[in-house]
């Protein structure tokens, strides 16, 4: 018998990069990190499933806004979101 394959991995979504992977069969993980920065709320390890399909079909979107810092008339505030 032949192990099951998911194929290539989910392309990593909106601000995320792919940081790991233990192979494309049933069972493996591949897992990604967001950048900095920026934060996701759904999971960031995909796994391999019996039925050959990876459990999404996308990597995870982060999102969040850069920190940066805001000078107007010599007056700095830092951490200010824009």
């Amino acid at each position: 018998f032949s192990a099951v394959s998911c194929g290539s991995q989910p392309s990593p979504g909106t601000q995320s990069t792919q940081a790991s992977t233990t192979g494309t069969t049933y069972g493996k993980t591949v897992t990604y990190q967001c950048n900095t920065g920026y934060t996701t709320s759904s999971s960031l390890t995909l796994t391999c499933q019996s039925n050959g399909q990876w459990s999404s079909s996308s990597g995870p979107a982060c999102t969040g806004e850069i920190l940066a810092h805001c000078c107007i008339l010599a007056i700095c505030t830092p951490n200010l979101l824009f």
